[in-house]
């Protein structure tokens, strides 16, 4: 009886609730006659499959565009670095100026 007791504590999800965390997020708006490109990827560790997405705001915080898919890369690293170049090509298609972009550059040339 022990045995399944002790089984059962081990196995058996916490009837306590877990730590609520809050964290509080904000998104900062271009200038005005700018725009903001926010992207993210996600990378399952065991395959080369990612998918990506974006979306291109303007300084009144309205959607422009945005876009998603699925590709290939060889780590986390290179699937955000093609969703950023994903969504430079957007923006330029779209003829948006973004905000922060040499930000985007001095950041991107750090990683070389």
């Amino acid at each position: 009886m022990e045995r399944a007791t002790e089984f059962r504590l081990l196995t058996e999800k916490s009837i306590l609730p877990s730590p609520k965390i809050h964290i509080n997020v904000k998104w900062h708006r271009p200038p005005k006659g700018l725009f903001k490109l926010n992207i993210d990827a996600s990378f399952p560790k065991n395959m080369q499959i990612y998918g990506l997405g974006g979306v291109i705001r303007n300084a009144n915080g309205h959607w422009i565009v945005g876009y998603t898919k699925s590709a290939h890369a060889r780590g986390s690293l290179h699937a955000e670095i093609k969703a950023l170049l994903d969504g430079l090509k957007t923006t330029l298609n779209w003829g948006c100026s973004l905000y922060k972009l040499k930000q985007i550059r001095r950041r991107l040339l750090m990683l070389q």
